[in-house]
């Protein structure tokens, strides 16, 4: 199956990440860049395993975008002492993760709907020697000459998909003027994610009842997914929450011993010059932090498989037995219905501790449900090294 190589992704205010990063790659991409006879590196990850691919300092967002949507990427990992000063840039990334995933799960979702529609089904009875289905493999040149040649079609479609679709944003009484615009741009980019075959399927009926049926159908997954990328700024909460959690327990316990005293999250943010005698111990000692994503699919050639994305946090200084007693108690709490973002907001300073990031595992939990997204949290230790980890999984 053809697929377009990139999207757009949602705009920065500045258009690198700086935060140094580990690429790992899948097998694919490892034999492209041999061929390509780029130099590629060995790693070993927080759990012990090696992985080939490159490190970067900085980043563009759409060359890594561009680059799970190709099945090119198998992790990416930091390790830091901190999280604090690259707040704003672990966002930016994980958001840039989740974007992509739900982009590349659009692009399957309709050409799975349209393979399953009456329009090829219909295609498959006249023509049983020329079947069409998700094995179809249209040569490259010709797929692109004839999509150029029905450029101004596919531009009419795009507009029959996405403007009932941006005039009912605009008409929302309930979005700012900012919200409004980042919708119909997100909007945008998932239907920028449909891949080449579709658009020549889609082309090729224009105008006939089956035609019509499918953009009514391609509308209503496009609101759904909509709605699915909300979950970005959910998820990017916890995981800063959960980051931080980790930053702190680190510097308390390692202050405890420089110290021999206990020092309360407040100082770490108010005494530079304890917060930095700290790190400085902390590097010394090479003790990090590691935060890791793996993404997942079953088969690029399965256009309605489960795509899903794994966040791991490492850090030896959590109590294994505690942190995961922890865990199992915020699963069981009522929030009742309050939003998450309303929760955060509206609570108090004192309120704000290092557990507060397990307390918010229950929205999300609620969220991804009612969003069908699956979401498992979980506490495990790694068999080698006895290594604690808080392990977020998504499935898409």
């Amino acid at each position: 199956m053809n697929r377009e190589s990139a999207p757009g992704i949602i705009k920065k205010k500045d258009p690198i990440i700086r935060l140094p990063i580990k690429v790992i790659l899948t097998d694919e991409a490892i034999n492209f860049f041999i061929k390509q006879k780029r130099k590629l590196h060995r790693f070993k990850m927080a759990d012990s395993d090696m992985g080939w691919g490159f490190s970067l300092d900085t980043f563009s967002p759409s060359s890594i975008q561009k680059m799970i949507l190709i099945d090119y990427i198998s992790n990416i990992e930091i390790n830091r002492l901190e999280f604090l000063s690259k707040r704003s840039e672990i966002i930016d990334i994980n958001k840039l993760l989740i974007y992509s995933l739900l982009y590349k799960k659009f692009d399957n979702v309709i050409v799975d709907k349209i393979l399953r529609s009456p329009l090829i089904a219909k295609w498959n009875r006249v023509n049983p020697r020329r079947i069409i289905d998700e094995r179809t493999n249209l040569n490259e040149a010709v797929l692109k000459k004839t999509l150029l040649s029905r450029q101004d079609a596919i531009r009419e479609i795009k507009m029959e998909i996405l403007n009932p679709v941006s005039q009912e944003i605009k008409r929302s009484p309930n979005l700012h003027a900012d919200e409004k615009a980042m919708q119909i741009m997100i909007c945008q980019k998932l239907c920028n994610s449909i891949r080449p075959f579709s658009w020549y399927l889609l082309s090729t009926s224009k105008g006939t009842q089956d035609y019509y049926s499918l953009i009514t159908e391609i509308k209503v997954v496009l609101k759904d997914y909509l709605e699915k990328t909300s979950v970005a700024e959910y998820i990017s909460l916890i995981i800063m929450e959960l980051a931080m959690n980790a930053e702190n327990t680190n510097l308390q316990k390692y202050a405890q011993k420089i110290y021999q005293k206990t020092f309360t999250m407040d100082t770490f943010i108010s005494n530079k010059q304890i917060r930095n005698r700290v790190l400085q111990k902390l590097q010394s000692n090479q003790e990090f932090l590691y935060l890791d994503w793996s993404v997942s699919t079953q088969s690029r050639s399965m256009v309605n498989s489960k795509i899903g994305l794994t966040i791991t946090l490492y850090n030896k200084e959590y109590e294994y037995e505690m942190l995961k007693s922890k865990i199992e108690d915020k699963a069981n709490i009522n929030l009742h219905e309050r939003p998450l973002l309303d929760f955060y907001e509206q609570l108090p300073d004192s309120m704000i501790n290092v557990e507060l990031g397990l307390y918010y595992l229950t929205y999300l939990h609620d969220a991804c449900e009612k969003l069908q997204i699956r979401f498992e949290p979980k506490v495990g230790q790694l068999a080698k090294t006895e290594l604690p980890m808080i392990t977020l999984d998504f499935y898409f």
